[in-house]
């Protein structure tokens, strides 16, 4: 299935409501029928400039219009759909554009990207957005490759997951349903396109023939987010924790939105503390706590109706999706509450990852269960006699800050390489906000006058080597790292100490 059909609600939609706002970027609006014009212009010149199906098109973008215009025009010209967030350095561009074998890029930031380094030469141009083609394109074509969407973990090694147009469907159609999203919806959203998260935050409710708002930052403590709300008529948020706390900051002991329907928060574990203020200010919304991830979009979600009880529940799997607990040896673990490594079956599951057959052979377990494949997440669960599910841990020491997965290994060898370090672990802190803060301990032989001298060399290494979510936000300097008997570092320790130290403040 090529990958214009995902765009079937938007074309439909554009039939039945061809003047209503489809996009909102600034108070810059665009028609649903003004869009599609433009986009199958753009689609006309992508054609023309050798753009073949299943191609990939790439994106490095700022959330805007113009942005969102050209990714229909690309999907339209039946392309390959690639991202990452605009904030990420251009040496990441450079290791994305290899690893998908991107045919053309699309970006609003010319100052960054050096066309000669990256083998590109400029194709054409859509208002602020600059389309540059690869020269000498010698890309292989997937044509039945909606998109790749790349993971925010390890920077020296781009994760690509490569998902087919009909498993962006089925987590389009999951999402739609449970949300209950429809053509008389606003929707907004604070994720760019650089995302899975804020491209199905786009597309999902265009495709519903809603409008979606995209902010290009997080709300502020002046409380103007409501102001927005307001004059846009926003009914729905789609939103990770981290924005729910900006939002409850920014409101004054009166606000009240009541035309707000739904908000939708996922990415870490719901904050519960922020319930009653959430109720208080948007007294007509229904809560809804969702678990997903990249490889299968939308997995979970917790109803209001059950937040207050079952606070770390992620409730029950979506319609379409079948869950299995694993035990070490890929076995169902039988019975209630006992621990398992989550797997998953059914029509939403990524295809692998792009040109990695050793990342995707570690995930994904195939002809078992009576499944033609099953993918293993790595989060660790336990199912309560209800059937729902609750989480227990990672698999790996993998975690997330603000949205962005945070890879320890890539700290601990932006800290290795400063002289004198012999050892460094990174371990999660947990936040209220953030999710979890990375936390770097190191050991080496500081005389008491190094000390300061040592961390200013350490934040100048994370600072250079390190996007700034990795960026650690405390540091221990130890004689030496605690280790278990069998020799490992012990990150439990690690983590005890940077609670019960005060000697360093957070930096972020």
């Amino acid at each position: 299935m090529l990958s214009s059909a995902f765009l079937d609600g938007f074309l439909t939609n554009t039939q039945r409501s061809p003047e209503r706002p489809a996009i909102i970027v600034d108070d810059q609006v665009a028609g649903f029928s003004e869009t599609l014009a433009r986009a199958k212009s753009v689609a006309r010149a992508f054609r023309k400039r050798g753009l073949k199906p299943g191609k990939r098109v790439s994106f490095y973008t700022e959330n805007s219009t113009e942005a969102v215009t050209v990714a229909i025009g690309a999907l339209l010209s039946n392309a390959t759909f690639t991202s990452m967030h605009h904030s990420f350095s251009t040496r990441r561009l450079a290791q994305k554009l290899a690893n998908c074998g991107a045919s053309f890029l699309v970006t609003d930031r010319m100052d960054r990207v050096n066309t000669a380094d990256h083998g590109l030469s400029p194709a054409f141009t859509e208002h602020d957005m600059h389309i540059l083609a690869r020269r000498d394109d010698l890309a292989s074509t997937s044509p039945d490759l909606g998109a790749i969407f790349y993971t925010s973990g390890s920077s020296g090694h781009p994760k690509g997951v490569a998902m087919r147009t009909q498993a962006m469907l089925a987590a389009q159609s999951a999402v739609t349903r449970y949300i209950g999203i429809d053509g008389t919806d606003v929707v907004m959203s604070f994720a760019t396109l650089g995302s899975d998260f804020g491209f199905y935050n786009c597309f999902i409710p265009l495709n519903a023939g809603a409008t979606v708002v995209m902010e290009r930052k997080s709300p502020d403590a002046s409380g103007s987010i409501f102001d927005r709300m307001t004059r846009h008529g926003v009914t729905g948020l789609h939103v990770f924790p981290n924005v729910l706390h900006d939002i409850v900051a920014g409101a004054g002991p009166q606000t009240r939105y009541p035309g707000l329907r739904y908000i939708c928060s996922t990415g870490q574990a719901f904050p519960i503390a922020l319930l009653p203020a959430l109720r208080r200010i948007f007294p007509n919304a229904e809560i809804l706590s969702s678990y997903g991830m990249t490889e299968c979009k939308r997995i979970a979600y917790l109803p209001d109706s059950a937040l207050d009880g079952a606070a770390g529940s992620i409730g029950r799997p979506l319609p379409g999706l079948r869950a299995y607990l694993l035990d070490a040896n890929d076995e169902i673990v039988r019975g209630t509450d006992r621990i398992g490594e989550l797997a998953l079956a059914g029509p939403q599951l990524m295809e692998g990852y792009w040109n990695d057959a050793g990342a995707t052979k570690k995930t994904m377990l195939y002809d078992v269960f009576g499944e033609t494949k099953v993918f293993r997440t790595g989060d660790m669960f336990r199912r309560d006699a209800a059937g729902c599910y609750w989480f227990v841990g990672r698999r790996d020491e993998m975690f997330t800050r603000r949205g962005f997965q945070v890879d320890p290994r890539e700290i601990e060898r932006a800290a290795l390489s400063v002289p004198g370090i012999r050892d460094a672990l990174v371990v999660a802190i947990p936040h209220p906000v953030d999710g979890h803060l990375p936390g770097l301990a190191v050991a080496g032989h500081f005389n008491p006058d190094e000390r300061d001298a040592v961390e200013a060399a350490l934040r100048k290494a994370c600072h250079q080597r390190l996007e700034a979510h990795m960026q650690p936000d405390r540091y221990l300097l130890l004689e030496t790292l605690p280790r278990e008997g069998s020799g490992k570092l012990c990150r439990k320790t690690v983590l005890t100490q940077f609670q019960n130290t005060q000697h360093n403040e957070p930096t972020s």
